[in-house]
């Protein structure tokens, strides 16, 4: 990317009449030129390759710049839209059949961005939905079904915890369980250290200090399963698997994972 970037002289904004959005200095296309690349030929591909040239990356001649953007929860609708307003700049937005056929069909684009969301929190169709709508957007809900039948996931309690016991508390027991001392586990975040665990024993170390400790996981941070059955029907939406109850797979026997 050094390299690249030293044979940029300009970039120019996605909304140019011209087509070409890099400018590259004689002495960049001479350097270029010698390691066999061709900047008309590669334009040529990406044309054949990208519907909408509008959109197109600055690094798109050079390298495949497609894009999977994850988002878990989102703050606002306001900011889930400034996200996407500013991603669409660059990238044309695409649905999961589209990397389907990318992967496996042999269809072929750059500049497309898949936006997926994991878990199911209220957020998605509270907040992201009414924006994915209003532009124009699909997108991939990716859900752990016997979470969403049963409460939350174990890292939202978690979430829960941490605000009313504070991490050195988590910390210490986390410690206990792995069988180390505190001292050892310092300098690791609580998150880490219960991604060492499986998860019944992320699930009772959490339920053993909630006891203790008074605390109640009465917050409900998803969507129901009725819910995300009517969210699987939206045009704009498709439900994707995300494990039955989100375990750290590498901690589990294949029969639990």
């Amino acid at each position: 990317l050094s390299f690249i970037n030293r044979c940029l002289t300009q970039r120019k904004h996605a909304e140019a009449s011209s087509p070409d959005l890099l400018s590259l200095s004689s002495a960049g296309l001479a350097q270029l030129s010698a390691c066999g690349f061709q900047p008309q030929a590669a334009q040529r591909r990406l044309s054949s390759q990208s519907p909408d040239n509008s959109r197109m990356h600055p690094l798109s001649p050079f390298t495949c710049t497609n894009l999977v953007m994850t988002f878990h929860g989102v703050p606002s609708g306001a900011w889930f839209r400034r996200a996407l307003e500013t991603i669409g700049r660059w990238y044309r937005f695409v649905e999961v059949g589209e990397v389907r056929d990318f992967l496996h069909a042999g269809q072929r684009f750059n500049n497309g961005c898949l936006v997926t969301f994991d878990d199911g929190e209220h957020s998605f169709a509270d907040e992201a939905l009414p924006v994915l709508e209003a532009l124009g957007i699909p997108a991939v809900l990716f859900v752990s079904p016997g979470v969403l039948s049963a409460g939350n996931y174990w890292f939202q309690d978690l979430r829960t915890l941490r605000a009313r016991v504070g991490d050195e508390v988590v910390r210490q027991t986390a410690a206990a369980r792995l069988g180390v001392s505190a001292d050892r586990v310092a300098g690791y975040s609580v998150l880490a250290l219960l991604k060492s665990l499986r998860l019944d024993e992320i699930r009772q170390l959490l339920d053993d200090l909630a006891a203790q400790n008074g605390v109640r996981f009465d917050q409900r941070w998803n969507l129901t399963l009725d819910e995300v059955a009517a969210l699987d029907r939206h045009p704009q939406v498709t439900v994707g698997a995300h494990s039955m109850h989100h375990p750290i797979l590498a901690n589990e026997t294949d029969d639990v994972a």
